[in-house]
């Protein structure tokens, strides 16, 4: 029925090119981008290959079948065009592949359709057969169903198109060309099964060439600039399997890459931010408050910095790597966030473990000698030691029980820290013995003590069997000027103050002062030789 030409074999020439580029973009290393690039070329080759075939067909049946056959390609490569794209973007290929599931399975409802359209009539009004050049091709006219499914088809594939464009503006300088050659490589179809039909020449196969066109020059920009190299997967696999957050920034300090780790500590830094919010952003903008990682940065410097927000229980760990080509110049630089809160709340546990009462939330004996020993050596004033024990406390643990005896110094501990923690250091010495080392002025002191011993007048303590006592405490103050004296003595002559204290009657105050102890309660003073 048809003539021999020289296009039908053109078509074919490309086609089997087209499998020679599949095979060839195919082999190792395989990345979803190559994969999608491949079964379009491959696609692509048996649909030029297809019309081909039907243009040098002899007979109706043989051009219908590979009419049919035709229509598989057609109405899914767009599909992979629509994958290929995000693979260029680098968009996340498992919601690629995804979202190219779900699109193919309208277009796999059409192919059924069209071959068992011979049964339903549902994708072809009619057919007819049309002749060019002695070459003769076969005509459909479409059903409503039909044009349904194609415009479907040709919004995946303008999709496609529509990703590359909006993603223009986030192209450097440096991937343009490549950017645009791909761009123009998706239009081609569409610009050509436009123009055509306007063309002098009238041929037949019309997306077949369209198609040979795309291919050809989808492979040169893959193979010229490497855009399906193995990166994109070894991100995902890697880079975004990281438990350290990363961030690339490219010579102008904006973001280039970021992956799941690094999102997931800057919207804990930043409550404010979402995924949307890192997108063609610069490093001042991220690190707004964090002035010292901005000059880390500009001094080109390998460095490391530490960020704590104890207010979220966040802390992080970070380090500076500036990447440099062979000239030395700035190319990029990589962050590296560490989210260590884990550690460091461990870390503290264990300080407050070696350093805390855990009863009553005071400094252990230990530290409370450390921080003195530190603290004297600041405050050259006048300092004063306070021993507080609580009267008659076996009694307390005797009648009411070693519960109710925890539970008043827990209640003990926390009143006061409320009267003395500021300008103080408060610990707990063993059992019922507390100490406070503070430099306020020795009226202010007493004044406090006073209005303690009220407060506890006032505060029972409730047990579980609902029985309530009272706490009454006996104090022994001394008082250091300078540095120069050692704690032990202090401690000593507030213990001598505290032991008067006890046998004077409890629930009072004695001052060891120069060598006298003065005797205080609620109610009276009186001066005593020791």
């Amino acid at each position: 029925m048809n003539g021999s030409a020289p296009y039908p074999f053109y078509l074919i020439t490309v086609g089997m090119l087209l499998f020679l580029l599949s095979y060839s973009i195919i082999k190792q290393p395989r990345t979803y981008g190559r994969q999608y690039l491949a079964i379009i070329l491959t696609l692509s080759g048996l649909m030029i290959i297809a019309s081909a075939m039907e243009l040098l067909a002899a007979s109706e049946t043989t051009m219908l079948w590979l009419r049919n056959f035709q229509q598989i390609p057609i109405y899914l490569t767009p599909i992979f065009f629509y994958g290929l794209a995000r693979e260029f973007l680098e968009k996340p290929s498992n919601v690629t592949i995804k979202r190219m599931t779900w699109m193919m399975i309208p277009n796999l409802v059409f192919i059924v359709l069209v071959y068992t359209d011979v049964f339903h009539h549902f994708m072809r009004a009619s057919i007819t057969f049309d002749s060019y050049f002695n070459l003769t091709e076969m005509t459909s006219t479409p059903t409503l169903t039909s044009i349904l499914f194609s415009a479907y088809t040709q919004i995946i594939y303008l999709t496609a198109i529509f990703l590359l464009i909006i993603n223009l503006n986030n192209v450097y300088k440096e991937k343009r060309t490549q950017h645009w050659l791909f761009l123009i490589a998706f239009i081609i179809p569409v610009i050509s099964y436009l123009l055509i039909p306007f063309s002098p020449f009238q041929l037949p196969a019309k997306v077949a060439l369209s198609l040979s066109f795309t291919g050809l020059l989808l492979y040169f920009i893959c193979k010229r600039y490497d855009l399906v190299s193995a990166w994109p997967i070894a991100k995902e696999r890697i880079f975004e399997t990281m438990n350290d957050g990363v961030l690339i920034f490219d010579r102008y300090k904006r973001l280039n890459e970021i992956n799941h780790a690094a999102t997931v500590i800057l919207t804990k830094m930043y409550p404010g931010y979402t995924t949307s919010s890192f997108n063609n952003i610069y490093l001042k903008d991220i690190f707004k408050d964090q002035t010292d990682i901005l000059k880390l940065v500009s001094n080109h410097q390998e460095s490391k910095f530490s960020i704590e927000y104890p207010d979220k229980d966040l802390w992080i760990d970070g380090q500076v790597l500036p990447l440099r080509a062979e000239k030395f110049t700035d190319e990029a630089t990589l962050i590296i966030l560490s989210d260590v809160s884990k550690a460091k709340k461990a870390e503290q546990k264990l300080i407050e473990r070696a350093t805390i009462d855990q009863l009553t939330k005071t400094y252990n004996r230990y530290f409370f000698m450390e921080n003195y020993y530190k603290w004297v050596k600041h405050q050259p004033q006048q300092q004063v030691l306070l021993i507080m024990d609580l009267d008659f406390f076996k009694q307390i643990n005797d009648n009411y029980g070693h519960q109710a005896g925890d539970k008043a110094l827990q209640i003990f501990g926390t009143l006061l820290k409320s009267y003395f923690e500021q300008n103080s250091i408060i610990g707990r010495f063993g059992g019922e013995e507390f100490a406070i080392y503070t430099n306020s002025e020795l009226d202010v002191i007493l004044d406090q003590v006073k209005k303690f011993q009220e407060t506890l007048k006032h505060t029972p303590i409730l047990t579980d069997n609902n029985q309530r006592f009272l706490l009454k405490i006996s104090v022994g103050l001394s008082i250091a000027k300078g540095n120069g004296t050692t704690f032990e003595k202090l401690y000593k002559e507030a213990d001598e103050a505290l032991y008067d204290a006890k046998h004077s009657g409890r629930n009072r105050l004695v001052i060891y002062q120069d060598n006298f102890k003065i005797l205080e309660n609620v109610h009276q003073q009186k001066r005593s030789a020791p």
